[in-house]
């Protein structure tokens, strides 16, 4: 539960350096727990700490 991390960048620049080269992650939120406003920022964090979709 991604929301729930306090140092969102923080988690996302972690995955990213322990990823081999073609790695995936796969992030997922509970509908009910989470806004589609707050997974798109979710994912927007994700993506400027190098991740892509």
């Amino acid at each position: 539960m991604v929301h729930e991390v306090s140092d969102q960048t923080g988690f996302f620049r972690e995955i990213k350096s322990i990823l081999k080269p073609d790695g995936k992650v796969f992030v997922i939120e509970p509908k009910f727990h989470v806004s589609k406003n707050d997974f798109e920022e979710t994912l927007k964090v994700a993506q400027e700490a190098g991740l892509k979709p």
